[in-house]
Formats: C-alpha cells, structure tokens, sequence
C-alpha cells in the first residue's frame, strides 16, 4: 500500500501529530510520500525521532516540479508542463475553469497536476487540514488521481462560529463530494464539521496522540511547594492570563508556576505577573524543545490547561499538552472549553472547571494544595488512561484500518 500525505509545510514544530502517524505508517510497513509545498530542510523538527524516520524511509516530494515567481516565468512553465505531460493533457484543459476557484483562473492546478499525475495510483492520498483536502478533493474531481482520498481536522479549519462559517462552507464545496473519509480528533471538532454541511456519519473521530516512549510516568515527589506548570502558544485563547489571576487570589507563596511558550501576549503576561508582585511565582521559560518539556514536567506537580473559546468562536480543537503532561504523570487542572474535556477524566485524572472562571480555578488549585494525598491518587491514573485513549501507535492503527477497510 502506498500512502500519499499531502501537507503544506514539512515538519512543523507544533504539528508533532502529523509526524508522528506518518512514521506509525512506515512502522507499519506502508510505502508514505509527503508530498509538501514547502520542505523545510533547516527546521529543527527533523531532530525528533518521528522526523528522522520519515526522512530516512519515506520519499519527499514538493507539489510544484518549479514555482515560477513572475507571470511570463509562470507561462513558461506551464507550456513546459503540457508539452512534458501529454499524458494528462485533459486534465490541464479542464482545470481551467472558474469552478475551482483561483486555483483554476491563477493556473496553479497546472502546476499541481504533474506531481500528482505521477503519484496516480498510490492508494491513499491523507490530506492534513481542510485546506489541502480542498485542493486535492478538486484534483481528485478532475480525475488526476484515483485513490482513496482522507482528510484530517486538527482545529482552526473546522470553526463554526459566525465569524468563520460563511468562509469555509464556501471553501469547502469539493471536499465534500470528493473525500472518502473524514477524520477529526475530538468530538467538538466533528460537531463543528457538522455544522459545516459534512454528514455526521462519515466523520471519524481519532484523537491525536503521544509516544509514551517520550512521555513517561515519573510523578514527582512533593514537599511543600506546589510547582504548577502551563504550555502552549501565548494567545488569549490560551489563557495564561487566568492561571495569573488565579494565583494573585490564593496569595500562596507556597504555589509557584512555569510558563512554557512564547507568544504575542507574552509582555502583557509578564506586566500582569509585576502588577500582582508575583514575580517570585511565576517563571516564563520561553519556546523550549521537547527534552526540555519533558524535564519541567518531571519536576512539576500539576498542569493548568486555561484555553477559552476566544472572541471569534475559537476553542481547542483537543489538546495535546494534557495528554502529554498526564502521561509524565500529571494530574490536569483544565477549563472545559472546545474539546478539552475529551482529554482528561473528571475525579480521575483531573479536575474540569468552566471556562473562565478565576475563581473556581483558584479553589481547585487551592483543594490539590490541601490535599496532597487526592492529588497523588489522580496521578496514579494518569498514566492508564493516556495509554488506552491516547497512545499514538494505537490511535494509527485505527486509521490504517480505515485506509484498508475503505
């Protein structure tokens, strides 16, 4: 079986997800293309073991042979292209038609046809986020290519709030007839694909997981300071800012908290942090990498997941992070926005609060304080309940599944 994933830029830092069911594939003994328009050969994301595989044994691909950066450049190579793929010559005069958007006024579809024509016959093309699905749902359309076509939802491409609906039904419009399967990782994510006109009973939900060989159950021993620890892009949709509040209310200088990430609202964070005088507290570690990750979490004792649905609509898609730090060990203190409450259990392995309420998130951080021994007992399940609902290998085996069973 050959596996075609279609992606937009390869590797992506925060896109772990994607690599890491590439490689389960290739594990698997499946023959993966990437099949990118941007190889980025000097990220640092080609040190994680998932990457190094993929560049090992998978084949990399761009999804233009060249991309011309003028008009009469872009002319050129279009004629060259025709005159190079004789063979799919009614799949560039059909292209060229206002139905597919400016991919097909632009002639960017030329462009895009050769490197799929070549990859005609591969079983299975996975196109990883709705946007790249379109696109290959329109060549799948033309009858570029023949095989099973897979979208995955991550997040962002599946919003439907007010603000972003209109705009992606719109997209939307060839992915919805030329896709076999639908794939999203939680089940707000496929309330959203719902919304979006995609039939509820095509759509697969199959979390994104972790490698429990890199996160690993340590749960580190107390004595009197509670070190909490936050991860994640510093947006306001992560709301950081919150778990800031929170702390001014407890007044505990026993409770301390380490910030991982960077962001725009970095600087607003640290002036909220010197306005309440808790720089003794709080410490903002910046963008770290994943050995680093992994060391804060085995020295910590709780995490604090605080995303909210922002002012356009946006939640967390899922929520990695949590899955991460309960695998070290870490029970989860976590708003209940988007699908975040997918990824802990309520009184087993964390603690589920509403979204932005500084108050009931001060008391529950407060109650773990005060009761070590129910924190250790949430920690004890931790471990369990990743490995069972959130273990990569398994989650890939699920899709596979669905390549082969379709």
């Amino acid at each position: 079986m050959q596996v075609v994933h279609v992606v937009k830029t390869f590797p992506v830092i925060s896109e772990t997800f994607v690599s890491n069911h590439i490689a389960q594939c290739i594990k698997s003994g499946i023959d993966c293309v990437v099949l990118a328009d941007n190889i980025d050969y000097n990220s640092p994301a080609w040190e994680t073991k998932s990457n190094l595989l993929i560049k090992n044994k998978a084949k990399l691909l761009p999804w233009f042979q060249n991309k011309p950066k003028h008009k009469f450049a872009k002319f050129l190579s279009v004629i060259r292209l025709l005159l190079l793929n004789i063979g799919a010559t009614k799949f560039f005069l059909k292209s060229v038609s206002s139905k597919y958007g400016v991919l097909g006024t632009s002639f960017k579809l030329w462009l895009l046809i050769p490197q799929y024509y070549k990859l005609k016959d591969a079983s299975v093309f996975h196109s990883h986020f709705g946007s790249v699905g379109e696109m290959t749902a329109i060549l799948k359309n033309l009858g570029v290519i023949n095989g099973m076509t897979v979208i995955s939802f991550y997040g962002y491409d599946t919003f439907s709030s007010n603000t972003y609906q209109p705009s992606l039904k719109k997209t939307y419009r060839f992915l919805k007839i030329n896709t076999d399967i639908y794939n999203t990782n939680s089940q707000y994510l496929k309330r959203n694909l719902i919304n979006l006109g995609i039939p509820e009973k095509e759509i697969h939900v199959n979390h994104v997981g972790i490698d429990p060989t890199k996160f690993v159950y340590n749960n580190a021993k107390r004595s009197v300071v509670l070190q909490m620890v936050s991860l994640g892009r510093l947006i306001k949709l992560k709301g950081q800012h919150l778990a800031i509040e929170a702390l001014n209310q407890l007044k505990n200088p026993n409770i301390s908290l380490s910030i991982l990430g960077d962001g725009e609202e970095m600087e607003h964070l640290k002036k909220l942090t010197t306005f309440y005088k808790l720089e003794s507290q709080v410490t903002f570690l910046g963008r770290v990498q994943e050995d680093t990750i992994i060391d804060v979490f085995n020295k910590s004792h709780l995490f604090l997941m605080t995303s909210i649905t922002d002012e356009h609509g946006r939640a967390e898609g899922q929520g990695l992070v949590t899955a991460e730090a309960q695998a070290c060990g870490l029970p989860v203190i976590a708003m209940d926005s988007g699908g975040v409450g997918e990824t802990i259990m309520d009184k087993f392995t964390g603690i589920l609060i509403p979204e932005n309420n500084v108050t009931a998130l001060a008391k529950a951080i407060n109650f773990i304080y005060e009761n070590e021994d129910y924190r250790q007992n949430l920690a004890s399940n931790t471990a369990q309940f990743i490995d069972e609902n959130f273990n990569q290998a398994k989650i890939s085996e699920n899709i596979i599944k669905l390549y082969e069973y379709y």
